[in-house]
């Protein structure tokens, strides 16, 4: 039975990342990556620099690429091993939204001819997240998400929401999301709860809170 803060999802990839939080995981190798794109706040005091990193323990050269959904947007080609790690620098366009609601194919897709790890990072003044991607173990039907409360005695930009984002993996994905609290919906208002998304392969969704 579906409960608070869970998504059920037929073969895709959920994210889900926090205002003014740090987030740590243990690397996850593997030559398959995705990444659906993270809120982007507006503000480069909690989303920038940020950066894709890649490792390998291959002594050996690994070809690795990077793209996003739609094989236009973002393109790139490196080569990684060991001891000489990728940096990809991202901008506040790659990598991130500022467009809830919506169907995107914005999010990142790395692969690689060699098991890699790949870790997304924020290094920003007042938000500094590592976000260790799981490759084909991140993929499942059904994901639950936990978020933090705010802290009343900080000062929050306008635009710092919790969000959830996600990327279907198949063609004709059905995504189910329900919450505890109101989400936020364009025009005003809040979305329906559960929300319900249909996506195709590598597209992305993302929705975020209403404060």
């Amino acid at each position: 039975m579906i409960t608070a803060l869970v998504h059920p999802m037929k073969a895709a990839i959920a994210l889900l990342c926090l205002v003014l939080s740090a987030t740590f995981g243990y690397a996850q190798f593997d030559t398959e990556f995705w990444m659906p794109p993270i809120w982007e706040a507006g503000s480069a005091q909690v989303n920038q620099p940020a950066e894709l990193f890649i490792s390998t323990p291959f002594p050996e050269d690994v070809n690795g690429h990077v793209e996003t959904a739609d094989g236009v947007t973002f393109v790139f080609d490196g080569v990684v091993s060991s001891g000489n790690p990728l940096s990809i620098p991202l901008t506040d366009e790659i990598g991130q939204t500022d467009d809830p609601n919506v169907i995107l194919e914005t999010g990142l897709i790395i692969t690689s001819d060699r098991p890699i790890q790949a870790v997304h990072k924020v290094s920003a003044t007042n938000n500094q997240t590592l976000t260790t991607l799981k490759g084909v173990n991140g993929r499942g039907p059904d994901f639950w998400c936990g978020s933090q409360v705010r802290n009343l005695n900080a000062n929050y930009l306008p635009e710092e929401y919790h969000f959830i984002s996600v990327m279907a993996m198949e063609n004709n994905t059905t995504i189910t999301i329900s919450t505890p609290f109101p989400m936020h919906a364009n025009g005003g208002g809040t979305l329906s709860n559960p929300v319900v998304i249909q996506l195709n392969q590598y597209d992305s969704y993302l929705i975020r809170g209403t404060d």
